[in-house]
């Protein structure tokens, strides 16, 4: 990975501003849970067709879930996948996943889609996102 100065092409200042934290619906930090995988470029949108009824409805159907993302880039003859899932809490990430959460979960005909694929998945602290849809309670 590039410095910001090698990006940059000159030094840089670091400036820190205070920060606060992305709530979740009951308050606490959201996590981020995001997996990787890719599928031959022709296969891109019945492949983003199977996630929307495997991973997607699982996910929107487990309390504790705030919302999924599936973003695709394609690139010559393939099509990455990011899978991001938002969370409550790593209890809420468990009632998903199962007990190692760190594992990514897969479907039955993943195999006959990904060229590759992340066996495991990372999760981060949301810091900062979009507010709270309309309707939604308020943190805190």
């Amino acid at each position: 990975m590039a410095t910001a100065s090698q990006v940059l092409g000159r030094p840089y200042r670091l400036v820190s501003h205070a920060r606060r934290s992305h709530l979740g619906r009951r308050g606490g930090i959201v996590i981020a849970r995001t997996w990787r995988g890719a599928t031959a470029a022709r296969d891109g949108d019945l492949y983003f067709n199977y996630l929307l009824e495997t991973g997607v409805k699982e996910c929107e159907r487990t309390p504790g879930n705030c919302g999924v993302y599936v973003l695709r880039r394609t690139d010559g003859d393939r099509c990455e996948f990011l899978f991001v899932s938002l969370w409550e809490s790593m209890q809420a990430v468990r009632e998903f996943a199962g007990l190692d959460a760190e594992r990514g979960v897969f479907y039955p005909e993943d195999e006959k889609y990904l060229i590759e694929f992340d066996a495991d998945v990372l999760h981060y602290e949301v810091l900062k996102g979009p507010a709270p849809a309309s309707g939604m309670p308020s943190p805190g």
